[in-house]
């Protein structure tokens, strides 16, 4: 008897760990929905910032500091950005809209990014958007390219 309560109270407390666990778990990703239908909005601020042509104009300060403030938002609440940079292509956070040749950039590496990827809680919420490296251009190639564009 002892023995049986004993393994009771054991499987007891193991499934009350387990609840605490899923309940933060499931705060933690209650507000995803909400918070990928908000990544548009961030993306178009940072679209109308890159092509300010004056940083010093009233508007394009009254632009960022809304952007600086869904930022904020956003990392209150743990969505942090995907960084590619100068990182290899990885299809599980990374959505490849083409491939390029590039003498710089190794092959599968990432060469540019379209849209910033996003993460909620270390899990994927948006993948980035990138064009990935197919490695340097064949000798060959590099000399017909040139020879095309000389002539």
């Amino acid at each position: 008897m002892k023995d049986r309560y004993t393994r009771l109270m054991a499987d007891f407390d193991n499934f009350r760990k387990r609840q605490v666990r899923e309940r933060e778990e499931w705060i933690k990703r209650s507000n995803e929905e909400l918070l990928a239908d908000l990544l548009p909005i961030i993306d178009h601020l940072e679209l109308a910032l890159g092509k300010a042509p004056d940083m010093s104009d009233p508007v394009v300060a009254g632009v960022k500091l809304v952007y600086e403030q869904f930022l904020a938002l956003l990392d209150r609440y743990g969505v942090t950005p995907i960084d590619t940079k100068n990182q290899p292509f990885n299809p599980d956070w990374h959505e490849a809209l083409s491939q390029m040749t590039s003498a710089t950039v190794p092959a599968n590496g990432i060469i540019d990014q379209f849209r910033r990827g996003w993460c909620l809680a270390g899990r994927l919420l948006r993948p980035a958007q990138v064009i990935v490296s197919s490695g340097a251009p064949d000798p060959e190639q590099a000399a017909a390219e040139e020879a095309g564009v000389s002539d």
